[in-house]
């Protein structure tokens, strides 16, 4: 329903979660339009010759809501003569590679941990489009390179570049900077979700591969994925801050962990053996996991968990699926879902900290150490346990 526009108005009008746009009830065609970051513009829009047209006017405050009718009354008289719309004074003659650069200052830097991974991802499937101008790129383009995505990684990435493709169009979009998104009506792949974890007949030949892993700090790392079940980015920045060893608690802080609060996590006599190993070869790093990038932690897995494929014969793992494992094997254990979800802390808002009791926090660390030693009886003489300090 059209609204009696006034600056009083305009001003008291809330960014939603979505864009949305107010139309004026004084100047047909005059709208403006809010973008969640709280931008708004004024636009007009008019049907010259059958087609659906759109001019932008401006920005409020810089352009008042009587500046904005009276350029809108102008256009109107324009459409009317018959005459098409000048065109809007963004272009889209701004280049992919420009776009991403604002898409990483505005958006991805402030709210993303994994923004470094948008840039691999981004120069991955997208970095023969960086010189690109943004009017040149097509709804028909898009989905042409996400089928190509599709065919050369898989549906689920496929899906993962999409949505990266879009979000930068959106962010620009509220930023004001261009006014279309052309990733819009492409369509996602649908996709089966993934069951995948390490069955009781892998158990064993997964062990031996970690085992022959030369770098100890790898090697330890994914033990300790199978020993708490958390997440890959969680157990990669692991802080000996962050652990009260005697107590046998992991509390994640709310900055790293994914419902934004922070998370109890209890650890399994398995992972406590891992830990006295790390702190055997201590060497005055904050992380458990010390690594040699900008970070300061482990984070690149890729090689390890690629010799750990080949040499077990298990080609399709992923590390996701080491935590899947632990849900997995508590379920068919008989454990219920609330304590499933305490052991992986899953990004329930209702389970932090805060809310385990002392006596919560002795059942979920019971059922995940019963839970964990399953999976290592399984491992028979190649149980790792014994050989922590001292594997490879």
């Amino acid at each position: 329903m059209p609204t009696r526009l006034s600056n009083a108005v305009v001003k008291r009008l809330k960014a939603g979660e979505k864009r949305f746009a107010v139309s004026d009830d004084t100047v047909a065609g005059l709208r403006l339009e809010i973008t969640p970051a709280g931008v708004r513009t004024f636009y007009y829009r008019g049907t010259v010759n059958g087609q659906r047209q759109r001019v932008r006017i401006g920005r409020w405050p810089e352009i008042t809501v009587e500046k904005a009718r009276q350029i809108a009354r102008k256009h109107a008289g324009a459409v009317a003569e018959g005459k098409n719309l000048p065109t809007a004074g963004r272009s889209g003659k701004g280049t992919l590679g420009a776009l991403f650069d604002h898409y990483l200052q505005v958006h991805a830097k402030q709210h993303k941990r994994t923004w470094e991974r948008d840039e691999r991802e981004f120069e991955r499937w997208f970095g023969r489009w960086k010189g690109r101008t943004l009017s040149s790129i097509s709804k028909a383009d898009v989905t042409k390179r996400i089928s190509q995505v599709a065919d050369a990684h898989g549906k689920a990435q496929a899906n993962k570049a999409r949505a990266l493709l879009s979000k930068m169009f959106n962010v620009a979009i509220e930023s004001d900077l261009i006014e279309k998104n052309p990733v819009l009506g492409t369509r996602r792949f649908e996709l089966s979700p993934r069951q995948r974890y390490l069955k009781p007949e892998e158990v064993k030949a997964f062990f031996q591969a970690i085992a022959k892993l030369q770098n100890e700090t790898a090697r330890h790392y994914f033990l300790m994925l199978l020993a708490t079940g958390q997440r890959r980015t969680a157990v990669a920045g692991m802080r000996w801050g962050e652990l009260d060893i005697d107590g046998r608690l992991w509390t994640i802080p709310a900055s790293r962990s994914k419902s934004k609060k922070p998370v109890g996590v209890p650890l399994s006599n398995f992972a406590v053996d891992i830990l006295e190993a790390r702190q055997n070869a201590r060497n005055g790093s904050p992380f458990v996991f010390p690594g040699r990038g900008k970070h300061g932690h482990y984070s690149e897995p890729k090689e390890a968990l690629r010799r750990i494929r080949e040499w077990s014969g298990i080609p399709d793992v992923t590390i996701h699926d080491l935590r899947r494992t632990i849900g997995s094997w508590a379920s068919q254990g008989g454990l219920s879902l609330r304590t499933v979800q305490l052991m992986l802390a899953h990004s329930d808002p209702r389970i932090t900290a805060d809310h385990y009791s002392v006596h919560e926090t002795s059942q979920t660390r019971d059922a995940l150490d019963a839970t964990v030693e399953r999976i290592l009886e399984k491992a028979g003489d190649d149980r790792p346990t014994l050989r922590i300090a001292d594997a490879g």
